[in-house]
C-alpha cells in the first residue's frame, strides 16, 4: 500500500491491485541510457504494449513498424539485436519503445549524452519533430546545456538536489547569481566544426531540407 500524491491529490496505491497504476504508467514513457542486449528490436520497442495494452501480433507488427518509421529506421530494423546497431540507431529505438504507447509525456534521462555532436543533433530533430506531430510534453534530463537549449522550453538547474534555478530564455540564465548555473554556462564547449560555431547566446536551429542542425 502506498500514497501518491499527483496534481494535488493523494490517491491510493494497492499494489495487489494495479490497475489504477497501470493506467498512469501508460500515460508516460522514458528514454533511458541502457538498453538490453539480448533482445530484438521488436521485442524492446513492443513492451508497453504487451504492459499496457491488448493486441494481435498483426496490430503489435503494424505498431512497432509505425514506430520504426516516425523514428526513421527500415521496417526490416525490427528483426535486429542491439549490437547491429549504431549508437544513434540505439536512441531511435529506445525513443521508439518510449512513444509507442502514446503517452502524453516522455522522461528523457541522459538521452544523447553518450554520441557524438553529429547523432546527438539528429536525436534532437526527432525529438523535436515528434513534440509537434504527438504534442507530447518531455522531461529532459541531462548535463549536455546546449541540448537543453535546443529541446526545451523551460530549464530548471539543479545543484546536489537543491533547486538553483527555472529559465525561459539564455538572458536569465546569464544574469543569475546561482554559482552552479554559471559553472553550467562556462562549461558549454564548442560544436562540430561541420555543424556550426556553438554559442551559448544564439539558438539551435534545423535545417529540415538537409536533415542537419547547428549551433548559429
Amino acid at each position: 500500500m502506498a500514497l501518491l500524491e499527483l496534481s494535488g491529490v493523494t490517491h491510493t496505491y494497492d499494489s495487489a491491485n494495479n490497475s489504477w497504476w497501470k493506467s498512469k504508467q501508460k500515460l508516460q514513457g522514458a528514454v533511458v541510457k541502457d538498453i538490453s542486449m539480448t533482445l530484438e528490436a521488436a521485442q524492446i520497442i513492443g513492451e508497453p504494449l504487451d504492459n499496457f495494452e491488448r493486441l494481435t501480433n498483426g496490430e503489435k507488427d503494424y505498431r512497432i513498424g509505425e514506430a520504426l518509421d516516425i523514428v526513421g529506421l527500415p521496417a526490416n530494423a525490427m528483426n535486429k539485436l542491439p549490437r547491429q546497431f549504431s549508437g544513434g540507431q540505439l536512441q531511435r529505438i529506445n525513443i521508439a519503445r518510449a512513444m509507442i504507447s502514446r503517452p502524453s509525456f516522455i522522461v528523457l534521462d541522459e538521452a544523447v549524452s553518450s554520441l557524438d555532436i553529429a547523432n546527438q543533433v539528429h536525436i534532437i530533430d526527432v525529438l523535436r519533430d515528434l513534440k509537434k506531430q504527438r504534442d507530447m510534453s518531455y522531461v529532459f534530463i541531462t548535463h549536455n546545456l546546449k541540448a537543453a537549449f535546443a529541446l526545451c522550453d523551460r530549464w530548471t538547474v539543479l545543484d546536489q538536489g537543491s533547486l538553483c534555478g527555472s529559465f525561459s530564455t539564455i538572458a536569465e540564465m546569464k544574469v543569475s547569481r546561482e554559482p552552479a548555473v554559471k559553472l553550467l554556462l562556462d562549461a558549454s564547449l564548442s560544436g562540430h566544426p561541420e555543424l556550426g560555431t556553438i554559442r551559448k547566446d544564439r539558438p539551435f536551429y534545423v535545417d529540415a531540407g538537409q536533415r542537419k542542425g547547428a549551433w548559429a
